[in-house]
């Protein structure tokens, strides 16, 4: 089965990774991973509790290596926005957050998981979490990145500096004055001006002003 998908900005879709979820519980059959699954899904820490409880201690040593198409139990917390379920993983259960990118919009679990030693600036695929936040108006987001040093010049091979996502973000489903906020946040922090972004807000054509 695929790993659960994302938008093609790297944000989350949460309907196709609820029927990603579907699909991976009716393949496990009835399991504790089911079970585990279903729990994180409603953000059931009692439930969660009870069942790690009724473990062996090897089994629960190894509950921070379980994953499901390459997508850990706490990733699956994460992307699902479920922060109590999280704070359980991370705080008592001692679960590595590094496991985990800090996406979506939840400013609550973004602080959580920076407080306990999540990079600001780890990279994947569609850039950091400045990228991903700049390209779905996520301003609260990119306000607490940037007080955690978040490195506002950092380059994506996909969207490019998180300035030129913020500018690039209005084409999907950002409305401008969300993405003209985090561009102000941006350049507060002297956020550095490439000759990319001089061609896109002029319109200015290099090659042709110099073949001329």
């Amino acid at each position: 089965m695929d790993p659960p998908p994302s938008r093609s900005h790297g944000g989350f879709d949460k309907y196709h990774f609820y029927h990603w979820l579907g699909c991976k519980i009716l393949a496990l059959g009835e399991s504790t991973e089911v079970e585990l699954l279903l729990a994180v899904q409603v953000g059931d820490v009692r439930g969660l509790k009870e069942l790690v409880s009724g473990m062996e201690e090897k089994d629960r040593a190894k509950l921070a290596e379980m994953h499901f198409d390459g997508t850990g139990l706490l990733h699956l917390a994460v992307n699902l926005g479920r922060i109590e379920v999280v704070r359980y993983f991370v705080e008592e259960l001692g679960f590595d957050v590094e496991c985990a990118a800090i996406s979506g919009g939840n400013e609550e679990l973004i602080q959580l998981l920076l407080s306990r030693g999540a990079r600001v600036d780890v990279a994947i695929a569609h850039g950091t979490p400045l990228h991903i936040a700049a390209s779905y108006g996520m301003t609260g987001a990119v306000k607490i990145l940037l007080e955690h040093n978040a490195d506002p010049n950092s380059i994506s091979k996909v969207s490019g500096t998180p300035l030129l996502t913020a500018l690039h973000s209005t084409k999907h489903v950002v409305n401008e004055s969300d993405a003209l906020e985090i561009v102000k946040l941006l350049v507060k922090v002297h956020v550095l001006f490439p000759f990319a972004f001089i061609v896109l807000t002029t319109g200015w054509d290099p090659v042709s002003s110099c073949s001329k």
